[in-house]
């Protein structure tokens, strides 16, 4: 570890002050040579309280593509590493990479009110407003009333101002202060019902929070996983000489046939397979990837802390070992893999790692990511609902009327959304509004409207063109 003189001062808040150095590590170049012109860049804080911390200078996303590759060069050299094994690990790895561009990964991230509504377009129900799961808020024994978006962030609001600590010192939170509130108000009702698990299930949860892998299972799937990572293993070997350019575009470009390919490949045990069969195999051997690089990257942070003097003790080296070491609470992946969640699981994270020993911080966490799964799930069935209904009202009005007849509830949606956009309103919002339509000539639309309250309104009347900019502006919230 090579450290730099030069030091920038900071202040911390309150009475704390630090100051950080920049630093690199670089691999040893008679073990390593092909990594001679690799410098991983570090930032070392030295605190006034005596803490230090030592971050990735370029972020966590940077620092997990460096370890990765570097762990797996220290693995390569192990005598128990036969060639076998290392084509494996490589081809784990490769998968791994691959994840962000599948449809499954998880990207939401939950930054704002918006991100939590669901629009009259989108519902599958109307009482359904929002995605915040039917048990957000509610005790270990069911017992309590589900928070709506409003208790959410009143609770976020009043933990964040009791205390808000960085993930990452001197990281300027800025537009992330939405998601804090979200993620504060996340904790406060994990705590009322925290999510006990074994360790396999704790795997399997943090599969969950990264890769939707979907309910459905294929006949047989340890059978076809089998088939599927042999016939990868020899689309594999073919390719070896390609380019990386051209290895890139086959593997996972935006071109690439790759599933098609391992469906249709000749000469192979079970012959012709369904393609969405293979993408299943082929996400399953993805989320098994996640620990072969969590071992690569365990591998390349004891290098790293090899080199530091003097060494951290106590609670610095149990943050260094938090931030880059597997953890068992994340089932055995480390932070940086899981660092899309981060912010999610930052007000939690900074209480495990300030009371390592409190195991009920675990078990909240684990919740917090059950609900973010099934925040995700509520959030892509609304789009898809909201997308689906874009596309029958981009038909001339009469027509989407006749295919959406089957379900008055979603007809009575439409004529709201129509009427409400168009500004006309009951002169008390909270009346219950019955709506009809009819037709006046091919270009227009009469909206009849009665308020049990009030009894009949005037009607509403759009031209085609309005009736769609109406509709497009909808789809589009």
């Amino acid at each position: 570890m090579e450290i730099r003189d030069a030091r920038t001062p900071f202040p911390l808040g309150g009475t704390l002050s630090a100051v950080s150095q920049e630093c690199f590590w670089r691999a040893d170049q008679q073990l390593f040579p092909e990594l001679a012109e690799l410098a991983v860049p570090f930032r070392l804080v030295s605190i006034s309280n005596g803490q230090q911390r030592l971050w990735p200078a370029t972020g966590m996303h940077d620092y997990s593509v460096y370890s990765k590759r570097i762990g797996f060069e220290i693995l390569s050299i192990r005598p128990a590493m036969s060639a076998d094994h290392r084509a494996d690990y490589e081809l784990m790895l490769r998968l791994n990479q691959r994840m962000p561009q599948t449809k499954s990964h998880l990207k939401r991230q939950f930054s704002s009110i918006t991100d939590l509504k669901i629009r009259l377009s989108g519902r599958l129900d109307r009482y359904d407003k929002n995605i915040l799961p039917a048990d957000l808020g509610l005790r270990a024994d069911g017992r309590g009333r589900k928070w709506s978006i409003e208790r959410l962030l009143e609770e976020g609001d009043k933990r964040l101002a009791l205390k808000a600590t960085p993930l990452v010192s001197g990281e300027q939170d800025g537009d992330f202060r939405g998601q804090l509130r979200i993620a504060h108000g996340l904790m406060a009702a994990a705590e009322l019902n925290p999510l006990r698990l074994n360790s396999a299930q704790v795997r399997q949860r943090m599969r969950m929070s990264l890769l939707d892998m979907g309910k459905d299972l294929p006949p047989d799937p340890h059978r076809l996983k089998s088939l599927v990572m042999a016939r990868l293993r020899a689309l594999w070997n073919a390719h070896l000489d390609n380019s990386n350019s051209e290895f890139q575009d086959w593997f996972q470009g935006s071109r690439s046939n790759l599933i098609k390919t391992l469906a249709n490949l000749d000469g192979h045990r079970g012959g012709n397979l369904e393609r969405e069969h293979v993408e299943w195999a082929l996400l399953e051997l993805t989320a098994q990837g996640l620990w072969y690089a969590a071992s690569c990257q365990h591998q390349f942070a004891v290098a790293v802390w090899e080199t530091i003097s003097p060494q951290f003790d106590g609670m610095d080296r149990s943050i260094f070992e938090q931030l880059y070491f597997p953890q068992r609470y994340l089932g055995g992946l480390t932070l940086p893999l899981v660092w899309e969640r981060g912010r999610i699981l930052r007000p939690i994270l900074t209480r495990i790692w300030s009371e390592p020993a409190k195991s009920k911080l675990r078990s909240i966490l684990w919740k917090m990511l059950d609900y973010y799964v099934q925040m995700v799930g509520a959030r892509r069935l609304a789009d898809r609902q909201a997308k689906s209904r874009t596309k029958t009202t981009s038909l001339p009005f009469a027509e989407a009327r006749q295919a959406r007849s089957s379900s008055a509830e979603d007809s009575q949606e439409l004529l709201e959304a129509l009427a409400v956009g168009s500004g006309m309103h009951c002169r008390n919002n909270r009346c219950k509004i019955q709506y009809g339509s009819e037709s006046s000539g091919d270009q227009a639309v009469v909206i009849n409207r009665f308020c049990r309250q009030h009894g009949a309104l005037p009607p509403v009347c759009l031209s085609l063109k309005q009736a769609r900019e109406i509709i497009r502006k909808e789809s589009e919230h």
